[in-house]
C-alpha cells in the first residue's frame, strides 16, 4: 500500500490511546503472556517506501500542523524575492509599518475565509505563508471580486497592500499570481 495521509493518523492514534481494544492480555517482565491465544503486535509496521516530497509535505502539516522535513517554498525563492518586504519585517513591532503600503509573497496555506458584508458584498481572509513566517491577508469586495478565482491553497502570490495597525495583517489592493498549485 502507497503512502497517504493515514499513515501519520494511525500512529498518532494509536501511540495516543491508552485502552487500545487490542490491548488484551498483560506481560510479565519476562515477555510470558498471561493468556493462552495468539500474540497481536500492537506496533504499526514501518514503511519501507518513501514518501514523495508534496504527500510527506501535507501530511506534515495535517498532522503536526507544520513543516518540518522541507517547506513547499524552498526553491521558489526567486519568486519570493520580488516582494519589498518580508513577512517577518511586516509582523515586526519594534519597527512598525502600520499604515504603510507593502509587497510581499507566500503561499496560501489555509482554505480561503469568505464572509458577506452587511452590504452583501463579498470579501475574504487567507493565510499567506513564506518560509518563516505566517500572515492574515484581508481580501475586501472590490479586490475580492477580481481575484476570487484564482484564491486556492498552495498558490504563490505577491500581494500588495496596506499594514493594518499593530501589524496584525494586511489588506490586499493588489496581487500578481507567481505561481499556481504546487
Amino acid at each position: 500500500m502507497g503512502p497517504s495521509v493515514w499513515w501519520p493518523s494511525v500512529i498518532v492514534r494509536d501511540s495516543s490511546s491508552t485502552e487500545h481494544p487490542l490491548i488484551l492480555r498483560s506481560y510479565s517482565l519476562f515477555g510470558d503472556i498471561s493468556n493462552d491465544g495468539p500474540v497481536v503486535s500492537l506496533i504499526p509496521p514501518i514503511p519501507t517506501w518513501e514518501w514523495e516530497r508534496g504527500d510527506k509535505l501535507n501530511a506534515e502539516r495535517a498532522v503536526l500542523g507544520r513543516y518540518t522535513s522541507d517547506h513547499p517554498l524552498r526553491g521558489q525563492e526567486h519568486l519570493l524575492s520580488r516582494a519589498t518586504h518580508t513577512l517577518a519585517q511586516v509582523l515586526d513591532k519594534e519597527n512598525d509599518l502600520s499604515g504603510q503600503t507593502v509587497t510581499i509573497a507566500g503561499m496560501i496555506t489555509e482554505a480561503v475565509r469568505k464572509t458577506v458584508k452587511r452590504s452583501g458584498l463579498p470579501w475574504c481572509t487567507v493565510m499567506l505563508e513564506d518560509l518563516d513566517n505566517t500572515i492574515e491577508v484581508t481580501f475586501f469586495p472590490q479586490v475580492y471580486k477580481q481575484v476570487l478565482h484564482v484564491l486556492a491553497p498552495d498558490v504563490i502570490l505577491l500581494v500588495e497592500g496596506k499594514v493594518k495597525d499593530g501589524a496584525t495583517g494586511l489588506v490586499a489592493s493588489q496581487i500578481e499570481i507567481l505561481k499556481g498549485e504546487i
